[in-house]
């Protein structure tokens, strides 16, 4: 598993002792999964919900390994429907930290994360309904499409005299 950072490292410029909860606005929840996620890998897609509850998707390279995977994280508005602003302390934060990690969804080949979002069946998902996620999906699979096509000119490339 990757080394994940700390939450003390992770939000080393906030207050804690004046932020915990996290909602007394010094961070949103969107702004701390987002840096958050950002330690996993490189931020390809993300798309968020706009409204007082939803759900955050990205796409999310990791440069070591050379995966990309997919993370869904579902939100709310206050700490008892949100787990970012349900931490209290650091420990807290980063078993959160950890969760997040092992929700990412890894694709060993880009043509493994096509295949992924074309197939998966998002109409049964809780989040379909929302324009958002279709949308996502939409972008997630030209994302990849595109991938793939410039994996396979390199290959070309590399095969050429």
């Amino acid at each position: 598993m990757k080394k994940l950072p700390k939450a003390k490292e992770l939000f080393s410029d906030v207050d804690i002792s004046k932020s915990f909860p996290f909602e007394l606005g010094v961070l949103n929840n969107i702004e701390g999964y987002n840096r958050i996620v950002s330690c996993f890998g490189e931020i390809k897609l993300a798309s968020h919900d706009e409204d007082y509850q939803g759900d955050s998707r990205y796409v999310i390279y990791d440069p070591e390994t050379k995966k990309y995977g997919w993370l869904q994280i579902g939100w709310g508005s206050c700490s008892g429907c949100d787990a970012f602003y349900g931490c209290r302390s650091y420990e807290d934060m980063d078993a959160l930290i950890a969760e997040l990690y092992e929700d990412i969804v890894w694709f060993d080949t880009v043509k493994d994360a096509i295949d992924f979002f074309i197939s998966h069946n998002w109409e049964g998902d809780y989040s379909y309904h929302e324009e958002k996620q279709r949308e996502f999906v939409k972008q997630a699979i030209l994302y990849f499409t595109k991938e793939y096509m410039l994996e396979k000119e390199r290959e070309d490339a590399a095969k050429a005299p």
